[in-house]
């Protein structure tokens, strides 16, 4: 199976997933809209991330042997993404400003 396509489907399975169970267990929300917008942004940008790693990686390695390390990077980058943008992009809260005793 080419690594692009199976990435991408992969990705956006895990993705639905993640947002299903965090909604549900994570945060036990029962509003259907919770940041959905910013959640997909979000998701997208680590999509992408993670494609251009594979892409790149594919094209770069001749030898196959070697793509689990290509994913790896691709998860690492992809996760990385998604961490920065949910800690400072995808919460409606407003970060409280640490505050000196």
């Amino acid at each position: 199976m080419n690594p692009n396509f199976s990435n991408f489907f992969g990705y956006l399975f895990g993705s639905f997933l993640s947002y299903k169970l965090n909604k549900a267990l994570t945060f036990k929300s029962q509003n259907t809209s919770l940041s959905l917008k910013r959640y997909c942004c979000i998701i997208s940008l680590g999509l992408l991330a993670s494609q251009i790693v594979i892409l790149l990686g594919v094209n770069l390695l001749e030898n196959r042997e070697e793509l689990s390390y290509v994913k790896l990077i691709a998860i690492m980058a992809a996760v990385s993404l998604q961490y920065l943008g949910n800690t400072f992009f995808g919460s409606n809260e407003k970060k409280s400003k640490f505050v000196k005793d």
